[in-house]
């Protein structure tokens, strides 16, 4: 288990079935990707941007990340493309 401090006040947490990454929402409206082997964030620890209110809730289908929002959108990524928005 690798324990990370940032200033990123998460309000959602999901972990990739096969633990190849973590993902929190907050309400910064920003998705952060961490490496659980590393315990770093993913791509050069640029946010997935894309929500304009508080990011809520989080989840991992087939591969891809949802993320949920304030915003009334759910954004669907895949690793940290943006993918879809559905309003």
């Amino acid at each position: 288990m690798v324990v990370v401090e940032s200033s990123h006040e998460a309000w959602g947490v999901v972990v990739h079935r096969s633990h190849v990454y973590a993902a929190s929402g907050s309400c910064d409206i920003d998705v952060l990707l961490w490496s659980e082997d590393e315990g770093m964030l993913i791509g050069e620890g640029e946010p997935l941007q894309g929500h304009t209110r508080a990011v809520t809730a989080l989840a991992v289908h087939d591969g891809l990340l949802y993320s949920s929002g304030n915003d009334c959108t759910v954004r669907l990524w895949d690793g940290t493309q943006l993918i879809m928005t559905l309003a």
